[in-house]
């Protein structure tokens, strides 16, 4: 019975469809769709990780005077714990998908290294490289939004 008034209620009212982050409304009466992101939820602290990334590596770049981060000797010992803590600071900061801001801080080298000093024939092996240096700041930012929100993952225990 209750299929056959799902069934009714999709050819009378259109197709409603929720979901936790988006949702589509179709009116077949009218033919029209709307897809409607939370894009506040969604896109705005994305795009703000990006944007403190950009600067981040922008200012790195500004204060050493250096057109690649990777190649300056004081890249292991300052720049890079730096950005392993600004992934920490980020993922601790957003509330879902907290592993990503790890990689958005590393991969943000690339696009100023571009405007800095253009492409080069390294370029791959630097998006390589930047690739491998992100998978700390993956583990440190998701384990820094795990933290923060106080969820338990498999890796804690459940006894009392």
């Amino acid at each position: 019975m209750a299929a056959i008034a799902g069934i009714y209620d999709f050819f009378t009212r259109g197709l409603r469809t929720k979901s936790r982050d988006w949702t589509i409304d179709h009116d077949y009466d009218n033919h029209q769709s709307r897809f409607a992101p939370k894009f506040q939820e969604l896109f705005m602290p994305f795009i703000v990780t990006c944007v403190v990334s950009l600067f981040f590596w922008t200012g790195v770049s500004a204060i050493t005077g250096a057109e690649e981060p990777w190649d300056l000797a004081s890249y292991w010992t300052i720049i890079y714990p730096a950005a392993l803590a600004l992934s920490v600071i980020l993922g601790a900061v957003l509330r879902s998908s907290q592993w990503s801001a790890g990689g958005v801080v590393m991969l943000s080298q690339i696009p100023v290294v571009l405007a800095i000093s253009g492409a080069s024939p390294l370029l791959g092996v630097g998006i390589i490289y930047a690739a491998l240096l992100s998978i700390p700041a993956i583990a440190l930012s998701w384990l820094a939004g795990k933290l923060r929100s106080g969820k338990k993952g498999r890796w804690t225990s459940t006894k009392k």
